[in-house]
């Protein structure tokens, strides 16, 4: 649990919610909902056994129009794949012999925040006579995977399709690893994926964030032309990263007025107190946005302020998954009159 006096944004992680007022002796992340059709607020037991309270919200300055809730599974962050296979328009999509195949995969903001701060790692073929399709994208991404796997690694994973049929789709994938036997490899391969890897994450110093970087091929000579000899497209993503370690990081955020910026001084020889939310675990949210009278402002002001409450979504079925967080929606709404919309709570937890 977070509170801060005069910060514009509140964090509460809550595992019960609870009928009746909060006592120091409940579970951490007891929350309980109070007030009536002109005030509310809530009241929390943090990771301290502390009860904390939040402003008292006047009804009438609740933003209803931003006071939503989120499913966890539209926060989780998709993991990029792309598909990269011969151009079909040249030579009928057969490597060309005696050409040099490039495959660039050009990584920005590795080392730093500029798009300056580049990184390349590079598949490089020279096509053979006889050589087919399948025994390019064989070679490609064997010199791609070893190419990646030196220094600055682990930043994609490398695929081999089979049974691709289009440029767009991804077929069946076999993953390349450092153990990986290239003699057993003797399947028909119709492309090569690239996949996002998840990066290491680190509380308020390493953020889980999107890898940025581009794929590009070099043009090779066919019949005194300079071709692009690769097709290259994003194709549906199927591994993601759930909402866990951005809502730690959000909450340390908002843990602020305790001074906790601080506490890294000396790292990693400090002593970083933990919150109450899990990075492997995903939250629902509920965003609570409201107008707060400002003191020592002039009578009249006030200051927008969001109470954002988060409740891990655990279970098979959103029934399950999502029943704290519209049981706490159904608190507010009949404490306050609103009508805040709950979660869905039939469909299948993806």
């Amino acid at each position: 649990m977070v509170n801060q006096d005069r910060n514009v944004k509140h964090l509460y992680v809550a595992t019960a919610l609870k009928t009746t007022s909060v006592v120091d002796t409940d579970t951490a992340g007891t929350l309980s909902v109070e007030g009536n059709n002109n005030v509310v607020y809530f009241s929390i037991v943090d990771n301290t056994k502390t009860i904390e309270n939040s402003d008292k919200i006047k009804v009438a300055k609740i933003n209803v129009a931003k006071t939503i809730a989120t499913d966890a599974d539209d926060m989780k962050r998709p993991l990029r794949k792309t598909k990269v296979v011969l151009n079909a328009s040249v030579n009928n999509g057969a490597p060309v012999a005696g050409q040099h195949y490039l495959l660039n995969i050009i990584f920005q903001q590795i080392l730093g925040i500029s798009n300056e701060n580049q990184l390349i790692k590079v598949g490089d073929v020279m096509a053979t006579s006889g050589m087919t399709a399948s025994a390019f994208y064989k070679e490609m991404a064997k010199i791609l995977f070893q190419n990646s796997s030196v220094g600055y690694e682990g930043l994609v994973n490398i695929y081999l399709e089979t049974g691709g049929t289009s440029p767009t789709t991804a077929g069946t994938l076999v993953q390349i690893t450092k153990g990986t036997n290239w003699a057993s490899l003797t399947g028909t391969y119709t492309g090569i994926v690239i996949e996002e890897a998840e990066q290491d994450w680190l509380k308020n110093m390493k953020a889980d964030k999107s890898l940025v970087y581009n794929i590009f091929t070099k043009d090779i000579l066919v019949n005194g032309d300079n071709v692009s000899w690769g097709s290259i497209n994003d194709v549906t993503s199927t591994n993601f990263v759930e909402n866990g370690k951005k809502t730690v990081d959000l909450e340390y955020f908002t843990l602020s007025n305790r001074g906790e910026v601080f506490y890294e001084v000396g790292y990693p020889f400090t002593n970083i107190s933990e919150g109450m939310a899990v990075p492997t675990t995903k939250y629902n949210y509920l965003t609570i946005s409201y107008f707060d009278a400002v003191e020592g402002i002039a009578h009249g002001e006030h200051e927008a302020k969001e109470l954002v409450i988060v409740c891990p979504k655990v279970g098979a079925t959103n029934n399950v998954s999502n029943k704290l967080m519209n049981d706490i929606i159904s608190a507010i709404n009949t404490a306050t009159g609103l009508s805040i919309a709950t979660l869905d709570a039939t469909a299948p937890s993806i």
